[in-house]
């Protein structure tokens, strides 16, 4: 799994530097890596996006080692999760009242092994690399050690 590089950045008390795209610019991602740049906000919110443009950015972001934090439309749970499958390293999510609707958006996102999530990896590059996952993996939860 890849480790963000903003997490370990926050962790450590350090500042990130982070970039906004609202548009589809491939060509963005190599230029925020060049630059130093920890990884990107993809801003869905006020900005449309095909499925298949954010996948092509979240590929590309892990092709040049950025995270990619999304900032959704939407609290659905299927797209939610769809973000986090297909690459995402996190969700900024906009409007959260209270602590209580936070806490039911990270159970709705959450890795589980029973009955709510298969056991197909999904992530980019998974299955070019020939990576195993085994079921234990799923008990790790979404959440970076």
């Amino acid at each position: 799994m890849r480790r963000s590089k903003i997490l370990a950045k926050m962790r450590a008390g350090q500042p990130v530097k982070l970039g906004m795209l609202g548009f589809f610019v491939p060509p963005y991602v190599a230029i925020a890596a060049e630059l130093g740049y920890d990884g990107l906000w993809l801003e869905m919110e006020h900005r449309a996006f095909e499925a298949r443009e954010v996948q092509a950015l979240l590929v590309l972001c892990h092709h040049y080692d950025l995270d990619c934090i999304v900032r959704p439309s939407t609290r659905e749970r299927a797209m939610l999760y769809r973000l986090l499958e297909d690459g995402a390293t996190g969700l900024m999510m906009p409007h959260i009242p209270d602590a209580e609707t936070a806490r039911q958006l990270v159970q709705a996102v959450k890795i589980s092994a029973v009955g709510r999530s298969g056991l197909r990896r999904t992530r980019p590059g998974d299955q070019l690399h020939g990576q195993l996952w085994r079921r234990d993996d799923a008990h790790r939860g979404a959440r970076q050690p």
